[in-house]
């Protein structure tokens, strides 16, 4: 588990990563067998393996996810949301959580967290992530990913979202404490387009970050069927079938 690694907070001296505009392309080591990327990163098979990724955190919208490549031999957990201002992030975070927990405790095991441009949703999961198994504020944890993968660039609503995500998750760790003093186990489940979390909501996208997806979807998946993809998303979490 994260909490096992002793990761120094980010602090003035701190060196930044000498960045280049097409490392937004690649994936970048976040901690201990966490990183962070671009779906470009999560379908390219040989790169996967050549870094011994062994699990993938995707996420993306329902209509996202249908063009997405799915690699056998690697266990996938698919969290389903939008990049929209009205995205709510915040119930989502304990999945990424349990999840990253689980593959984390083996240290065998190395995880990507991706969504289409690695630089707005899968950020955030790693941001929260990191302020709660290291107890970090939100300045702190996202000052530590950005030093690593510099692009990244939140939608406003998502970045407020964190800011609330401490005293809640605070909260929600002093009641389990009282209730559950034995942690409970948490099931990585194969990956499957279709399951997704009840009372999922469907959302519009914010205009910018869509346009800026699109042109990354068309690389990836050819001018028909981004067509076809503008306009229609969903949100919730289960495993998939997936090439951000």
């Amino acid at each position: 588990m994260m909490n096992d690694f002793m990761i120094a907070p980010p602090s003035n001296e701190d060196s930044v990563v000498d960045w280049k505009y097409d490392m937004r392309r690649e994936m970048q080591l976040i901690s201990p067998n966490l990183y962070l990327g671009p779906y470009a990163c999560a379908r390219d098979r040989a790169l996967l393996a050549s870094t011994g990724i062994t699990h993938l955190l995707a996420v993306a919208d329902a209509n996202e996810a249908k063009f997405m490549k799915v690699h056998d031999g690697l266990v996938y957990q698919h969290i389903k949301v939008t990049d929209s201002l009205s995205e709510n992030l915040i119930p989502y975070f304990p999945i990424a959580k349990h999840f990253l927990d689980a593959v984390l405790s083996n240290p065998a095991n190395k995880v990507l967290v991706y969504c289409n441009n690695g630089m707005s949703r899968s950020p955030c999961f790693v941001v929260a992530y990191l302020m709660e198994a290291l107890k970090w504020d939100f300045t702190t944890a996202f000052g530590y990913v950005q030093n690593r993968r510099f692009c990244i660039s939140p939608n406003d609503n998502f970045k407020m979202q964190l800011r609330e995500y401490q005293p809640i998750y605070q909260a929600r760790l002093q009641n389990l404490a009282q209730h559950h003093p034995t942690p409970i186990p948490y099931p990585v489940a194969p990956f499957d387009p279709n399951n997704s979390v009840p009372g999922a909501v469907h959302r519009l996208g914010a205009k910018r970050r869509q346009l800026e997806e699109d042109d990354e979807f068309a690389d990836h998946y050819g001018d028909h069927q981004n067509a076809g993809r503008v306009g229609g998303s969903g949100s919730g979490s289960g495993g998939m079938d997936m090439s951000d």
